[in-house]
């Protein structure tokens, strides 16, 4: 059953508010699921991947970022 309270997003703490661009993200499914979307697009498509595999990518930036 999908829980039927809204999404709260959360945008980078890199946001500068200057028109940058800029992703926002949220759980859902309890914690399951986590959807990814452009800040500045937010009617627009999402990308949705399981949870465990967020909190890999975002162990691997720590150890080895992109930029």
């Amino acid at each position: 059953m999908l829980d039927p309270r809204p999404l709260r997003w959360k945008k980078s703490s890199y946001s500068t508010g200057t028109g940058q661009e800029c992703v926002e993200v949220t759980h859902f499914d309890s914690f399951k699921n986590i959807a990814i979307r452009d800040s500045e697009k937010s009617d627009s498509n999402q990308i949705i991947i399981p949870n465990k595999e967020w909190v890999r990518f975002i162990r691997s930036q720590l150890i080895n970022p992109i930029i």
